[in-house]
């Protein structure tokens, strides 16, 4: 069996040989080279690989997977990374533009459709080591600012001294080895690697008209099929980004629903609460998530009517609720 984790140079990636995925209930048709999913897990290694009726068919079926999300998953397999699904009612915008009272959207960089968006956006630019779920404790944007101070106005007649330093400066910028090493040869519009990692970006909503849901089930459903198959980088991939899309979300009173789907979904398909208490990571980021926000989603039909149902999400809300209040 092969090494399910080892690195896989471009030229074996694409050499390898097909395997087809019939996926979802449409049974809808992927071909892939085998060794982009046998890099993502021991569980597809085993499945390509592992002498079983699909390794010798170079085929398998999986039904409990709808194919957009299947999809993602294989932009992963290639990429190491899957594009954030884009809003149904409006087009990606500016953090700086977001009107929220709730968090410091400055601490945090999303791509703008445009050039300069894309050429900022690098998940690699915040830090999400322990800024926790309460919004005060966010990484400001200012802190990162230095200062400096303001520089006197250069003197009218500037003095023989500066006069040569300056021409000395001059020469040395224009020397043809500062023009060599200054050289540009990718424009940005042509700077394909920062316009792919501004599409993996995640973004925040602008208007009460742009729904989310969409957007919250694409991260949680890779992350069910991720933790189910083993897929562990992927796994805390999407609830990364589901993490940055709920930090930066407006929670307007027309978007209260979309929180709710995503608790909903968390809780019907979830795992449920581990013999030693342990609550699965969707769902302890879910529950937090509305904890912090329960005066305005306590007020929804909805959330009500999750609360009604008891089972383990009203568990899960009460036992954080409580230990705010004790």
């Amino acid at each position: 069996m092969t090494e399910s984790t080892g690195y896989v140079s471009f030229e074996d990636f694409v050499q390898s040989d097909l395997f087809t995925f019939h996926v979802g209930e449409e049974k809808r048709r992927f071909v892939v080279h085998s060794k982009a999913v046998v890099g993502t897990s021991s569980f597809f290694d085993r499945l390509v690989n592992g002498g079983l009726k699909e390794s010798h068919d170079r085929s398998a079926e999986i039904e409990d997977v709808d194919p957009e999300t299947f999809t993602r998953f294989l932009e992963y397999a290639y990429r190491r990374d899957y594009t954030v699904p884009s809003s149904p009612e409006a087009s990606i915008a500016p953090v700086e533009k977001a009107n929220s009272s709730k968090i410091n959207l400055a601490a945090f960089q999303y791509p703008e459709n445009s050039i300069a968006g894309a050429e900022s956006a690098s998940s690699e630019d915040v830090n999400w080591g322990g800024g926790g779920w309460n919004s005060n404790s966010a990484p400001s944007a200012f802190s990162a600012m230095s200062y400096t101070p303001s520089v006197p106005s250069a003197p009218l007649v500037p003095s023989l001294g500066s006069q040569k330093k300056a021409k000395k400066h001059a020469r040395v910028q224009m020397s043809p080895r500062a023009v060599f090493n200054n050289r540009q040869y990718i424009q940005p519009a042509q700077d394909a690697p920062s316009l792919l990692r501004a599409r993996f970006e995640p973004y925040p909503n602008t208007s009460p008209t742009q729904s989310f849901e969409s957007i919250f089930l694409a991260h949680a459903r890779l992350y069910t099929l991720a933790d189910m198959r083993m897929v562990h980088p992927l796994r805390d991939l999407a609830l990364h980004k589901l993490h940055k899309t709920l930090v930066a979300f407006e929670l307007y009173p027309e978007r209260l629903g979309d929180v709710v789907e995503l608790a909903r979904y968390a809780y019907e398909h979830g795992e449920d609460r581990s013999e030693e208490g342990r609550i699965d990571a969707l769902r302890e980021m879910v529950v937090n998530y509305i904890a912090c926000e329960m005066k305005v989603l306590g007020k929804h039909d909805e959330f009500r009517n999750l609360m009604d149902g008891g089972g383990e999400f009203a568990g899960d809300f009460w036992d954080i609720v409580s230990q705010e209040l004790l």
